[in-house]
């Protein structure tokens, strides 16, 4: 079930395309003296040491030195959030977030465009995010896990006209429920456009 609630205060922070920034940076003032800026990368690795925009949902055989095959590593694909506060900006603490994927239109095999299958959002975890004035934290969110990225190219194949080949395009959109230090709710928006494919990692 999809999250409603009114919100106060919401800032829109989209990595990619910025369509509220006149500087070309990725911050919003969302009231005056108030600034948080933020972003958002993923990560195929399941820890968020090495950061991409391309997701692996195809398992290859790697081949060894001796010949030897064996499946390639396959992990859960991870968001990491970062947010920064300036110096009169309040504390802020996460209390709830969403993370849904949002399919884009794709060119499958024949040339066309069409919309790759939806992605269910990831079970929530229970994760503690506080940000204080004149700092920066960051926390690591579960994206997407391996056996989902393992069932996805089945679904591919039934649902769409998509081949193996083809690049599937996806927008992960997080959305983040903070309260501040006065009590008053502060909603924190972030995107970020991702490629699904066979992206071999052998």
């Amino acid at each position: 079930m999809k999250r409603v609630k009114k919100t106060i205060g919401l800032i829109v922070l989209f990595l990619g395309t910025i369509v509220m920034t006149g500087c070309g940076t990725d911050d919003l003032l969302d009231e005056t003296g108030d600034r948080y800026t933020g972003s958002i990368e993923l990560a195929d690795d399941g820890e968020g040491s090495s950061t991409t925009l391309t997701i692996d949902i195809h398992r290859a055989d790697c081949i060894d030195d001796e010949g030897n095959s064996e499946p390639e590593e396959f992990s859960d694909t991870v968001a990491i959030v970062t947010i920064t506060a300036d110096e009169d900006a309040p504390t802020i603490t996460l209390e709830d977030y969403t993370l849904e994927w949002y399919p884009l239109e794709s060119e499958n095999s024949s040339g066309s465009l069409e919309l790759p299958p939806e992605i269910p959002d990831p079970d929530k975890g229970n994760y503690s995010f506080t940000i204080t004035g004149s700092s920066t934290n960051s926390i690591t969110m579960e994206c997407l896990t391996a056996t989902s990225k393992l069932n996805l190219p089945a679904r591919v194949a039934a649902e769409g006209n998509f081949s193996a080949a083809d690049v599937l395009r996806y927008t992960v959109r997080i959305t983040l429920y903070f309260e501040d230090s006065f009590g008053k709710e502060r909603v924190i928006q972030l995107e970020r456009t991702v490629y699904l494919g066979a992206y071999d990692h052998c």
